[in-house]
């Protein structure tokens, strides 16, 4: 009767794979905040110290240009001590630059990846920062440069002196250059925070506006739903037959509210009917209790009842009774009213459904009724249910519709009351004959 969809199951399954992808890609961002914060972390460390190290030389300098003695004998005293501490502290500056050009390299607290780089400014930050590095980067090769030519070859009897002086001379300008990158660095591990942080925040806001629609959608789709169909379920046990759903939609849900309301309008088309029945004092009356609790369930624009006895039959009653001139005074055979195949489907009890009514009246040469009902009642498609009582009363019960097409569902439903059916015209007959 229905097709199956999974309209709702595709959709609540892709919602769901969509949002653990968004809590994914949160988790994600969160993760790499944590490692911005920690690379900031770990470069704020190496610029802490590099602008420590700076004023450690200029003191170890300063301090032996006032306080080293001019004597020779001293000479090599300045050697051991002096020139230890001086190349401790350049290898140890040499180490943080080094560090903080890998740091650099790697893009240690740059927020966003290379191919987004053109936004929040991270690009002009990048270029900027590249600027500072590789000028801090030259000031540094040149300030070794030119201390080693002061120093002079001989490493066993450098020229302390010479050094000394050159480092008093020179560290100011190489100050100038370290201290701006390092400026220029903490600006950009500054930006790059706030740039992770803020993404970090659109990313909980998307989330979280994710989070309201899919409750939104599922409630409006799903539970709303279910709701009012739970509700009908109560109305329709509660003796409300014939109560039906709103149809919205090409879902489970909607199937279930399809059936539902088939079933509602099917128990409201049982109840009214068997009622009706029961008060019905002729066939006539009984005919126009079917074509009136048929209701929307059962649509029809034509109703008629043929009497069956002894494999003849005649039309007894119709609604309206205007078709009854196409019908032969004389009982005939259901091979001479219907045709062939259908007359063995009506012999067989078989319900028959011609939902191509006007081309099997025109194409059966052996089925006089079907063109004569067609031309009186400008029917489109029929329904016969073969009618047999436990008395022995045979009948055929026919519908016709000007525009819905039957279903099979229809033609069981009125199959499985045929005994009924059967057992009330009986009745309606005997009564009229009385």
């Amino acid at each position: 009767m229905f097709q199956h969809s999974y309209n709702l199951r595709i959709k609540a399954i892709g919602g769901l794979v969509g949002f653990l992808i968004l809590v994914a890609a949160f988790a994600g961002l969160q993760l790499r905040a944590l490692q911005i914060a920690e690379g900031n972390h770990r470069v704020l460390g190496e610029l802490t110290q590099l602008e420590a190290m700076l004023p450690m030389l200029a003191d170890s300098v300063s301090n032996y240009v006032e306080n080293a003695p001019r004597d020779y004998e001293s000479y090599f005293r300045d050697v051991a001590v002096f020139m230890h501490d001086l190349r401790a502290n350049l290898d140890r500056i040499e180490t943080e630059i080094t560090a903080l050009e890998d740091a650099f390299a790697a893009r240690v607290g740059v927020a966003l990846p290379a191919a987004l780089q053109g936004l929040g400014g991270v690009g002009d930050d990048l270029a900027a920062l590249d600027g500072t590095v590789v000028e801090a980067r030259s000031a540094w090769d040149a300030f070794l440069a030119g201390l080693d030519e002061q120093l002079g070859e001989d490493e066993d009897e450098p020229r302390i002196e010479w050094g000394a002086k050159f480092v008093s001379e020179n560290l100011p300008a190489l100050d100038d250059a370290l201290m701006s990158m390092s400026k220029q660095y903490r600006m950009f591990l500054d930006n790059q925070s706030a740039l992770s942080l803020s993404i970090v925040r659109w990313g909980l806001i998307a989330l979280l506006a994710a989070g309201l629609l899919g409750i939104a959608w599922f409630y409006r789709r799903v539970i709303r739903r279910i709701g009012k169909a739970a509700e009908g379920c109560v109305r329709v046990a509660n003796g409300d037959f014939g109560y039906t759903l709103g149809i919205d939609g090409d879902d489970e849900i909607t199937e279930l509210s399809r059936a539902f309301n088939s079933l509602s309008s099917r128990s409201e088309l049982v109840v009214k009917m068997l009622s009706d029945l029961q008060q019905a004092s002729s066939v006539d009356h009984a005919l126009q209790a079917i074509v009136s609790a048929s209701g929307v369930y059962l649509p029809m624009a034509w109703a008629g009842l043929v009497d069956v006895d002894r494999d003849q039959m005649q039309v007894v009653r119709a609604l309206p009774n205007t078709s009854l001139s196409n019908w032969p005074d004389r009982r005939i055979t259901a091979e001479e009213a219907f045709g062939k195949s259908l007359a063995d489907a009506l012999v067989a009890r078989k319900p028959v459904i011609l939902n191509d009514l006007r081309n099997r009246a025109l194409e059966d040469s052996e089925g006089p009724f079907l063109r004569g009902l067609v031309r009186a009642t400008q029917l489109e498609a029929l329904v016969a249910v073969p009618l047999s009582s436990a008395q022995g009363w045979e009948g055929i019960l026919l519908f016709g519709s000007k525009s819905t097409e039957y279903g099979e569902h229809q033609a069981d439903l009125l199959t499985s009351l045929a005994p009924t059916l059967a057992l009330s015209f009986q009745r309606a007959s005997a009564r009229r004959a009385a």
